[in-house]
């Protein structure tokens, strides 16, 4: 992070942000990049990469400045100091593992520059014109009121990233926290003591794939409605399943009042079945809806994927619109901007490959008002659909839709996975007819696939 602060004198301290495993490494890097003369103004430790908490690696983030206007301009010739005494520093020297932006360390032999000098003392002109009487002189004040400045324009610029940093922290934390409590709920328990029909209901939910810190949720609210034994758990599951599991309903019309299109974006990984499930939301919509379908694709990379969503197209008799960038999808939505849905057609992308989602990002950001499903493949293994998920949330995404739940021997995984992220699903696939086996995610049909 570059920025430049205006000073008084219309002086400028270009400030950076650095970040390296330990705090020697962000100094060296500090000293190549900014120079010997950088002021640390904030450093603080940080937790990169891992899963939920887990894994993570410790790293230094460093935020420091420098006084640009010093660098170019050479300080003039001085008179050498007088013998024995070592001669006042040009530049401000600074323990750089320690200064915070409003605190300064003092050095007794130590001056700051003519520049900064001027600014903080309002009698420059009176000192002593002395070099050597300046030097023997007591040390100048800590220059508190560039530096406040300073901070305060650090923390404007910064001010909106570190709310929204902070606004996500306390979220996961206080999930972190929710779930503690549900478990603690249980556990207060020894797992010997709970009843015969509680420890029935744990291994059925297991079996099925649910995860275990979820299946222990799931236990200890029905604990708290005082569902201890079988028919009651059976009876007060699915009040709790709907209250752990989000689901967003299928994709409505735009109102009345809502001008232009619904835009709708499905994006994944690979082979998830993103064109079929395009052209049946798009027969669903004709069938029932009796509305209007354009069609936009920009999935060139997959051999005859476009001619896949042309035949398509022509079957259902929907104009289907090829694009190959960001600025021939902004043209194809305002050719398009009659219908009353358009559906955008990704192609797929790996979800460790960050260049390619970037690319991805970069597409969908034309489009206003999107709503990005995230298809997934339901026989996934439970660790890489959340992997997915956490890759494709920086491209954007609103909902999930699971493809493929036909094949998967059980639905323990897609629930664990909504439960985890907390975002709605929209619609499962349960066969490659078009537009048949496309239906809405709801509570019934997650409990079918949880225990039949």
């Amino acid at each position: 992070m570059d920025l430049c602060v205006g000073v008084r004198s219309g002086r400028d301290m270009k400030i950076k942000q650095f970040r390296a495993p330990t705090m020697q490494e962000a100094i060296a890097r500090i000293k190549v990049e900014l120079g010997s003369d950088a002021v640390i103004l904030h450093q603080k430790n940080v937790r990169v990469g891992g899963f939920m908490g887990f894994g993570a690696r410790h790293e230094v983030e460093v935020l420091a400045a420098v006084d640009e206007s010093t660098r170019p301009t050479p300080e003039p010739a001085r008179p050498a100091p007088d013998a024995g005494r070592p001669p006042a520093a040009s530049r401000v020297q600074v323990d750089m593992d320690s200064v915070l932006p409003w605190e300064v360390k003092e050095e007794p032999e130590i001056l700051p520059p003519p520049q900064v000098r001027e600014q903080i003392v309002p009698a420059a002109a009176e000192l002593p014109a002395s070099p050597t009487s300046a030097a023997a002189s007591a040390p100048l004040e800590a220059p508190s009121a560039l530096v406040a400045e300073i901070k305060d324009a650090v923390l404007r610029e910064i001010g909106g990233q570190m709310r929204e940093s902070l606004s996500s922290a306390v979220g996961e934390v206080t999930q972190r926290v929710e779930d503690v409590v549900s478990r603690l709920e249980l556990m207060g328990q020894a797992k010997s003591a709970w009843s015969p029909g509680q420890q029935r209901f744990h291994d059925r939910l297991v079996k099925q794939d649910v995860e275990p810190a979820m299946v222990r949720q799931i236990l200890a609210r029905l604990h708290a409605l005082g569902a201890t034994h079988e028919p009651a758990l059976s009876e007060r599951f699915p009040e709790v399943l709907g209250e752990m599991v989000r689901f967003g309903g299928p994709i409505l019309p735009p109102s009345a009042e809502r001008q232009g299109p619904r835009l709708v974006a499905l994006v994944g990984p690979t082979g998830v079945g993103k064109t079929t499930t395009i052209a049946k939301l798009a027969a669903t919509w004709i069938l029932h809806h009796k509305a209007s379908v354009g069609l936009i694709t920009f999935d060139t990379y997959r051999v005859a994927a476009v001619d896949q969503l042309k035949v398509y197209g022509d079957i259902i008799g929907v104009p289907v619109e090829v694009v190959l960038t960001p600025g021939g999808l902004r043209e194809a939505l305002k050719r398009l901007e009659s219908r009353d849905l358009i559906l955008i057609d990704t192609p797929g992308r790996s979800p460790s490959h960050k260049l390619h989602l970037s690319e991805l990002r970069s597409f969908l950001e034309v489009a206003p008002d999107r709503e990005v499903h995230l298809v997934l493949s339901a026989p996934t293994t439970r660790v890489n659909l959340m992997q997915a998920v956490e890759s494709f949330r920086h491209v954007g995404v609103d909902r999930l839709l699971f493809t493929k739940t036909d094949e998967a021997v059980t639905m323990g995984a897609v629930a664990s996975v909504a439960s985890s992220v907390g975002l709605p699903l929209s619609y499962v696939t349960v066969g490659q007819s078009v537009p048949d086996d496309l239906v809405v995610a709801d509570r019934d049909l997650m409990l079918k696939g949880l225990v039949g």
